[in-house]
């Protein structure tokens, strides 16, 4: 991974604890989020992180693949947060501790 996050990867979902969107809609925030998600599932986790993303406060990257089966029954969703760098003109890593850049006002 270019970037030096801090990450916890947590299964939500497994075969004896059933996948449940709500817990990872709490996890939404975090500055690094992985989990592991049923196919049935990913819709849902999509709009929702979409959703979140959409109120401004807190943006992520997003990739999603598959998990390393065959089946395709499983995708893991990885979420890295950022901010918007007025000077770079572009989106760079969230870190931990420092302020986000003050936006520009002037159009």
């Amino acid at each position: 991974m270019p970037w030096p996050f801090f990450m916890t990867t947590v299964r939500l979902g497994s075969e004896s604890i059933p996948f449940d969107p709500d817990e990872f809609s709490q996890r939404l925030g975090e500055t690094s989020i992985k989990v592991v998600v049923p196919r049935e599932h990913l819709p849902e986790v999509l709009k929702r992180a979409l959703d979140f993303i959409n109120f401004g406060i807190y943006v992520y990257t997003i990739v999603v693949m598959p998990s390393p089966n065959p089946t395709l029954n499983t995708f893991v969703v990885q979420m890295d947060r950022i901010d918007f760098n007025d000077k770079l003109k572009g989106w760079v890593p969230f870190r931990e501790g420092r302020e986000p850049p003050a936006q520009s006002t002037s159009a």
